[in-house]
């Protein structure tokens, strides 16, 4: 209707070009241009949440920031490990979902489901056959948890020896200290794919079991 009243309100007036300005969402959604994420047990993929990547979405009209990444297809079983970092006292609020070929969901992981380990909230995804349809990773904010500040007590200790000619001594001492962040749309997230594969020569539970009866029979 809008456009309708706009039409017929300029029909005496020569027509302007419409320039289209692409939006973070029309960019970060193209799954066949999703950037991948490698099998790689060392080295973890950085990447900045910010505004570039922000867009309202969601029926409600929030906004969240969001990416979309490609997995690696399916050959052996594998996990992912998704971390947020804390950074001038604030923190991504992280949720993920796994697409299939289609864009569609397959699995959800809330930010309830991460869980804070020291600096960072991190969360794993493990891949195994019934999950070879799983193409794509969304990783997105939570849009209720912006804005909510939490508070963290670090501790941390340390021993001091004490060398006296009767016994030595070891003195516990230990600092502990507030910590405060903020969930936030903006953050530094790592993401990181390694091969669940078994060690060469690692021995199995059978192997293990076949041990034991051995001994036992001996």
């Amino acid at each position: 209707p809008l456009l309708v009243l706009l039409v017929s309100g300029c029909a005496t007036r020569s027509a302007a070009p419409m320039t289209r300005v692409t939006s973070p969402c029309d960019r970060y959604w193209q799954l066949p241009e999703a950037e991948p994420v490698a099998l790689d047990d060392v080295r973890p993929q950085m990447l900045r949440m910010d505004a570039s990547r922000r867009c309202g979405f969601r029926r409600d009209g929030s906004v969240a920031t969001y990416v979309v990444l490609a997995l690696p297809e399916f050959e052996r079983p594998w996990s992912l490990r998704v971390e947020s970092l804390i950074e001038d006292q604030r923190l991504f609020a992280p949720e993920i979902a796994t697409l299939d070929a289609a864009g569609k969901v397959l699995r959800r992981l809330p930010l309830d489901r991460f869980a804070m380990r020291g600096d960072r909230l991190q969360a794993h995804l493990f891949f195994a056959a019934d999950n070879a349809r799983e193409r794509y990773l969304l990783l997105r904010s939570a849009p209720e948890a912006i804005g909510r500040a939490e508070r963290q007590m670090v501790s941390r200790s340390f021993f001091i020896p004490v060398i006296n000619a009767i016994l030595p001594i070891l003195y516990v001492q230990g600092t502990e200290r507030e910590r405060q962040f903020t969930y936030s749309h903006d953050g530094l997230v790592q993401v990181q794919a390694r091969s669940q594969e078994t060690p060469p020569g690692t021995p199995t539970l059978r192997d293990v079991a076949r041990s034991e009866l051995k001994a036992f029979l001996r």
